[in-house]
């Protein structure tokens, strides 16, 4: 079912403030690796995009048609499924960044061989994802994402513990955890955010999700 149009002016202020501020953190983790943490570029991006963020709560606070409400960070279930998704954004990102170089540079696996390992984690997400939705159906959505989240953890354990042992075992299982830990819980944290706003917010909680998980990827 549609939701009700509304007839409302874009935010513009919101836009740039919120562009600026999270394109610096962005532009700051980007080019870390390149220059170092404590090159005067990083802390200028880092400065520029938090003043850019303070601006831009000062901003929406003062908007009749805010860009992010700002009082729906209130909200339990939507603030901490942010949180949450960011972190397994953060969390999927970094584990798909260091397998394929343990594939490749510690166990010596071709190209097309490690494509085809780091499938099987895609494969997992992609099968899990609808046990995912009924399983936040059937025991409620903190349940699930908790469950998902869990798994996640132990994923990434042992996958570190599979780097130092050199354990094609241990890095496998691993993967297959991270995709069966993503599609649990991921589903339980979109419904979870969405359902907590108000009607009208659905597109803004739908977005904020996105964001959201892209600046955990991004970290990752």
């Amino acid at each position: 079912r549609e939701t009700k149009r509304h007839a409302v002016r874009l935010d513009v202020a919101g836009v740039v403030t919120l562009a600026v501020g999270v394109g610096g953190l962005m532009l700051a983790l980007g080019r870390v690796r390149d220059v170092g943490v404590f090159a005067p570029s990083i802390w200028a991006a880092v400065l520029v995009g938090a003043l850019a963020l303070a601006l831009f709560v000062r901003v929406e606070r003062r908007t009749a048609a805010p860009l992010l409400p700002l009082e729906l960070f209130r909200l339990r279930n939507f603030s901490a499924a942010i949180a949450s998704l960011a972190c397994n954004g953060g969390s999927y990102m970094g584990a798909f960044a260091i397998a394929p170089m343990l594939l490749l540079n510690v166990f010596g696996y071709s190209v097309t061989a490690t494509s085809g390992v780091m499938l099987i984690r895609t494969t997992m997400l992609t099968v899990s994802s609808p046990l995912g939705g009924r399983l936040g159906a059937r025991v409620g959505e903190r349940a699930a994402a908790a469950v998902g989240a869990g798994i996640i953890a132990v994923s990434l354990v042992l996958l570190a513990v599979a780097s130092l042992r050199v354990s094609l075992e241990l890095l496998v299982l691993g993967l297959v955890l991270q995709g069966l830990g993503h599609g649990l819980s991921i589903p339980s944290l979109t419904s979870a955010s969405t359902s907590a706003v108000p009607e009208e917010h659905l597109g803004v909680a739908a977005a904020a999700n996105r964001l959201a998980n892209q600046i955990g990827v991004a970290f990752g």
